[in-house]
């Protein structure tokens, strides 16, 4: 019989074995009713500076184009979300953009599917930076896209295109930490100091370092007294009982001692990886009474090694006999 869309029970007639008949009444089951997924997409827009409305580069005209785009993908249920996201006067290498930071707090927080711009550039000029940010929206399960670009991490081009750009973004990275490592040497090879900090008994003023007379004092002291007491636990308790302190305030221990004995910048030489070059700066300890330490620091660490072993040997000395005796 024929099957009514609206009818929750159709009837169906059974023959009985007897010959004869009867109608039952089965539950007709329902269809759940299908819906399309739905995308909330945030449209991101930026400008570099601030310029007249009218300007094709305008955040307005940028989120009118891409508001154009999403309207035609409302078939597969995009949805423009309210909220507005538009960065004026901002660089594309700076990604500490006010706008730009809340749409991130957005994609961290799941409330975003979808990130849409006008020209994937808007998002950043940095090749190392926009890597990051596309490998950032994979680990939320959010899809980026340039409406104008045919650009769609969605796609296998667009995954294609992905991690080329990663590929690119670390050559970028190696090629940067090299220029930074030639930048270094060239500078210890002139004898500049060029590091963030400075060595003990010094204060670095625009790459150059500069004695500073109250720390110098303290170094020379440190190196005299531990040619002659012959410790580094000694050194540190006598420097402490004279009332010197680190320049982070705290007391002296045995491995700030033993870090300023090391420290050849003292000696008004600089060093790059195992090279030494003389420095532009004023020696405060002199070559003599340095080596003379580095020679006592060795011995004792070396004999403090012997003793070490020795005192394992020991407890077994007697537990342990040979065979052959």
């Amino acid at each position: 019989m024929p099957d009514h869309g609206n009818e929750v029970e159709r009837q169906v007639v059974l023959r009985l074995a007897e010959g004869g008949t009867m109608k039952v009444k089965i539950p007709k089951r329902e269809q759940p009713e299908l819906t399309a997924p739905t995308f909330r997409v945030a449209l991101y827009t930026r400008q570099s500076v601030e310029r007249s409305d009218t300007e094709l580069t305008s955040c307005e005209a940028q989120r009118q184009a891409v508001e154009a785009y999403v309207r035609a993908q409302r078939g597969e249920g995009w949805i423009a979300l309210p909220d507005r996201y538009d960065d004026v006067g901002f660089s594309g290498k700076d990604i500490e953009r006010p706008a730009f930071q809340r749409l991130m707090r957005e994609v961290e927080e799941g409330r975003v599917d979808v990130i849409a711009v006008y020209r994937f550039d808007r998002l950043s000029r940095s090749l190392l930076d926009f890597a990051a940010l596309l490998q950032r929206f994979d680990r939320h399960g959010v899809r980026f896209i340039s409406t104008t670009q045919s650009f769609d991490t969605s796609t296998s081009s667009g995954r294609l295109m992905v991690n080329l750009l990663a590929t690119f973004a670390e050559f970028e990275r190696a090629q940067i930490a090299e220029r930074i490592r030639d930048k270094q040497e060239a500078t210890r090879r002139s004898g500049h100091w060029g590091a963030g900090g400075s060595p003990p008994g010094y204060r670095a003023v625009k790459g150059k370092l500069l004695v500073d007379e109250a720390q110098a004092a303290i170094v020379r002291e440190l190196f005299a007294r531990y040619l002659e007491l012959e410790s580094l636990s000694e050194v540190a308790i006598l420097l402490n009982r004279r009332g010197h302190r680190l320049r982070s305030g705290r007391e002296w221990e045995k491995r700030d001692v033993a870090r300023v004995l090391r420290c050849i910048a003292v000696t008004g030489r600089v060093t790059h990886g195992k090279e030494i070059f003389s420095g532009q700066h004023q020696a405060i300890v002199d070559q003599e009474c340095f080596e003379r330490a580095q020679q006592l620091l060795d011995s004792n660490r070396n004999r403090r090694g012997a003793e070490q072993r020795n005192k394992w040997g020991r407890l077994l000395r007697g537990l342990l006999h040979c065979a052959l005796r």
